[in-house]
């Protein structure tokens, strides 16, 4: 469709070639751009679903928090090898696929963070509507 549309067979071998190579390159990187955000949507829907109180955030807070401790420690203990798997902060290092904000622990760490404080304002609110009901301020 595209060769016969755009007159690509009358042109030289190498043109359309270099036409379709870009079309390609295009469309695998929006493929995987797609990929990364679909994943990160899809984690942190996750985690706001898992996550009901305040004190499940701070319990997922702790796990991340251990996590990039954990992995700091081994890139101590294996040494040059880790380099190439463990970042300095901790965070493992994404394939090439892959867009950091959406595999790494501290992006998680970061969406559990604002899940956190959705939780803490809506228990805030919460409870300051249960008080002005029970003072009869609100109907």
């Amino acid at each position: 469709l595209m060769n016969s549309k755009q007159g690509l067979m009358e042109q030289k071998r190498f043109y359309r070639l270099g036409l379709q190579s870009l079309l390609l390159v295009i469309c695998v990187g929006m493929a995987l751009y797609s990929y990364n955000d679909i994943r990160s949507i899809l984690n942190s829907n996750a985690m706001e679903r898992v996550i009901r109180t305040p004190e499940e955030a701070d319990d997922a807070i702790e796990f991340f928090e251990k996590c990039l401790e954990r992995n700091r420690l081994l890139r101590k203990v294996i040494g040059k090898e880790a380099e190439y798997y463990i970042e300095e902060d901790g965070n493992i290092v994404p394939t090439f696929y892959e867009i950091p904000k959406a595999v790494n622990y501290s992006a998680q760490l970061e969406i559990v963070k604002g899940i956190k404080d959705r939780l803490e304002a809506y228990e805030k609110a919460k409870a300051k509507v249960q008080a002005e009901v029970e003072k009869g301020e609100f109907s």
